[in-house]
């Protein structure tokens, strides 16, 4: 059998990516971190937090420095129909290869898989969203990619559902080639300017 550390090299090497000294590793044994959490706070800007494919229940995961937060195997972020899992506010943030669920509805709070405050430059590439209130959520948000996602909802009703990709005072945002289906809107904006929104399906 494999050690650990060389499954993680060869999944990495597979995903595109190389290993750094920048990287801090999360997985259940073997690696850096066993919590998502531990491995964003103790990140310097710039660096790489690479998931290992597993299960993590967490949320309220902030991310505030400039960072990629990046999943081998699609890792599972599970809310268990609790608060939402990232929030981003920091300018230069990337969030790929994850599959974040089970956001539970919320009535006086807009629960998200994702979201994005205040923040420029941030990517939200090639993530799964399942089960989520609203998936991805912007706010005061410039100079952004949302792209590559597949977001899947499961409303019963307009009522008590929420948006797959959620845009409120933004400027020169691209959304492009995502799927979305079982939301109250699939892309909802309000005070969005000098943005495209093209191949969403």
């Amino acid at each position: 059998m494999l050690p650990n550390s060389l499954i993680y090299l060869v999944l990495l090497l597979a995903s595109g990516g190389a290993v750094t000294d920048g990287d801090l590793r999360v997985c259940a044994s073997g690696c850096d971190y066993s919590t998502i959490r531990e491995a964003i706070e103790a990140a310097n800007p710039g660096d790489r937090v690479v998931v290992q494919a597993g299960t993590y229940f967490e949320t309220n995961l902030l991310i505030d420095k400039h960072l990629t937060l990046e999943g081998i195997g699609y890792p599972v972020i599970d809310a268990q129909n609790g608060d939402e899992v990232l929030i981003i506010r920091s300018d230069s943030v990337t969030v790929r290869g994850l599959d974040i669920r089970n956001i539970g509805t919320s009535y006086v709070k807009d629960r998200a898989a994702i979201r994005i405050e205040r923040s420029s430059h941030v990517t939200i590439e090639n993530n799964k969203l399942y089960n989520t209130f609203f998936g991805i959520y912007t706010a005061y948000t410039k100079n952004s990619v949302i792209r590559h996602n597949t977001i899947e909802g499961f409303a019963v009703s307009e009522a008590g559902g929420a948006n797959a990709i959620h845009m409120w005072y933004c400027d020169s945002m691209h959304v492009h080639h995502n799927t979305t289906s079982g939301h109250r809107d699939g892309i909802y904006l309000e005070f969005v300017d000098n943005s495209t929104m093209e191949h969403n399906t």
